[in-house]
C-alpha cells in the first residue's frame, strides 16, 4: 500500500510541476524499474505503476518515448479490481490518445 502511495505521489507531481523540477535520469530509473517488476509487483502497486508510466509518457515531454517504449514492453497490466466495473487502462492506448488530441506535455492548473 505505501508503495503504489509514491508512485501516485510522483504522478501528481509529474503532472503539476514543469518538467525542469525533475531530475530525468532518475523518473528514466523508475521507468526501467517498473518495465522489469510491474508484474510481479502488489495488485495495488501495479495499478499505480501503470498509472507512472501513462503519466510520464502524457505530462513529461523529455522522456515521452522512453515511456512509450516501457508501455508498449510492458503491454496490459492485469490488476484485479474484484467485483467492479472498473478497468486498467492500457498504457499505450492512452498515451497515443494524448498524441492524438496534441496533450504531450500539457500541465493540469490546481489552485
Amino acid at each position: 500500500m505505501y508503495e503504489s502511495a509514491g508512485w501516485f505521489c510522483y504522478c501528481f507531481l509529474i503532472s503539476h510541476k514543469s518538467d525542469d523540477f525533475f531530475d530525468k535520469e532518475k523518473i528514466y530509473g523508475y521507468l526501467k524499474r517498473i518495465e522489469n517488476t510491474i508484474h510481479n509487483s502488489y495488485n495495488r502497486t501495479r495499478y499505480a505503476m501503470n498509472n507512472f508510466v501513462i503519466t510520464v509518457g502524457i505530462s513529461y515531454k523529455p522522456l515521452f518515448k522512453e515511456a512509450l517504449d516501457v508501455a508498449r514492453k510492458i503491454g496490459k497490466v492485469y490488476v484485479d479490481m474484484k467485483n467492479t466495473s472498473c478497468k486498467t487502462p492500457i498504457a499505450t492506448e492512452y498515451i497515443k490518445k494524448a498524441v492524438e488530441n496534441n496533450k504531450i506535455g500539457i500541465k493540469k492548473k490546481y489552485n
